[in-house]
């Protein structure tokens, strides 16, 4: 049984609605910027509005940019999928449309879902290693109005995604989509060759709301190895989340509205785990993401207005790696490596380090305060103790604006 974008299962809907997700898809136009202060890092959008926010530094900073060597360049990529994703890092994308043709898995390129020339809001961005990347996007036109927001980075997604439209409009959707890639090596020379299994959780909190007849709210998430989806194996264990398909690895979470009562609501704090095969002393990329949905169940003649809001923005974070199996058997006896150094193991906060002020954004603010504090403890990005040219760089990596 697969899934249907708004998380009701494909042989429960009556084809009164949208078509599925797999149905053709019309390619979107494009255009491609360069971050103005991370230049490794690169946005799409399409839009009317065709812009990219940028940011404007002290003429301090800016010598510091510049000692650092960092400047702007035009990077070309592939479009931002799971697929393409570099690792360690990930993307975001923040979409708002009157329309949808269907929405797939997490990790897709979901630009691909919304009709061309219709006026969608569509804005991705990628990063690298500890960088983050956070987007918006919004519609507002024929009495519909619809918003997304994400942010993500190397353990976390953050995302929410509201919209408010006729009953009789055709599936206007917003969706907030984000999720990391990292490379994985667990070793054990006397098993080199050898199959095994790495388990891991993770932590889902958020909550849901629908209003009027056609209402949906929906939050869900996938993890891939390598170019595939994770396959459910004797491992994997959903939490409570609802169910979707029987052959796949996912966390999803979603209620909708039938008009009585006109509106519904849930709070979700639950726990999913996944379960990635690998091969002892072979590495592997591990790709998480997550997608928040607001929307309609369904599209029709009658009147009225439905609404939804989907929050996520306290999130998803990694859990920390629950159990490492040879074969069937766990084992303690192994040494592990990821690309970002990051200690896996353990579960992470999803907070930002380069955040230095707790605001939710890296940028003048943060960047005063470690300028502030150079050759001490304060504004310590990295751990290290010290404030100093290792930190402006991780801090300028992360910038949000």
């Amino acid at each position: 049984m697969q899934p249907y974008g708004d998380g009701v299962p494909v042989n429960s809907r009556n084809w009164s609605e949208s078509p599925p997700f797999d149905c053709a898809l019309t390619v979107v136009t494009r255009s491609t910027f360069s971050c103005p202060t991370h230049p490794e890092t690169t946005m799409r959008r399409v839009s009317s509005r065709q812009s990219v926010a940028s940011s404007t530094f002290s003429n301090h900073a800016t010598s510091f940019a510049a000692l650092l060597t960092l400047g702007i360049s035009s990077i070309a990529h592939a479009d931002l999928t799971f697929a393409t994703a570099p690792a360690p890092g990930g993307f975001v994308q923040a979409c708002a449309g009157p329309a949808v043709y269907g929405v797939g898995w997490p990790g897709a390129d979901l630009f691909l879902s919304y009709p061309p020339n219709l006026g969608a809001d569509l804005v991705e961005q990628s990063f690298v290693g500890n960088g983050i990347g956070e987007q918006s996007a919004s519609f507002s036109g024929r009495n519909i109005n619809n918003s997304a927001h994400v942010v993500a980075g190397l353990g976390f997604v953050h995302a929410s995604a509201s919209n408010s439209s006729p009953d009789a409009a055709n599936f206007p959707t917003a969706l907030g989509q984000g999720g990391w890639s990292e490379t994985f090596l667990i070793a054990n020379p006397a098993l080199t060759g050898q199959p095994g299994f790495m388990a891991f959780t993770l932590d889902v909190h958020g909550t849901l709301y629908a209003e009027g007849l056609t209402g949906s709210s929906v939050f869900t998430v996938t993890a891939y190895k390598d170019a595939a989806q994770l396959t459910a194996n004797e491992f994997y264990d959903p939490g409570n989340s609802d169910l979707l398909s029987t052959n796949v690895q996912y966390g999803n979470w979603g209620i909708a509205t039938f008009g009585n009562p006109p509106t519904d609501g849930k709070t979700v704090d639950d726990s999913v785990t996944f379960a990635v095969p690998f091969t002892f002393g072979t590495p592997f990329k591990l790709g998480v993401y997550a997608f928040a949905r607001a929307g309609l169940r369904s599209s029709g003649g009658v009147g009225g207005s439905s609404s939804s809001h989907t929050d996520f923005e306290e999130g998803l974070t990694w859990g920390g790696i629950a159990s490492v199996y040879i074969g069937t058997t766990p084992t303690s006896d192994y040494t592990f490596t990821s690309g970002s150094g990051i200690d896996w193991s353990q579960p992470l906060n999803g907070s930002v380090p380069s955040d230095l002020n707790g605001d939710g954004s890296v940028n003048a603010a943060d960047l005063a305060i470690l300028l502030g504090g150079w050759g001490t403890s304060v504004g310590d990005v990295n751990g290290d103790g010290t404030t100093d040219a290792a930190d402006l760089a991780e801090l300028l990596g992360a910038w949000t604006g």
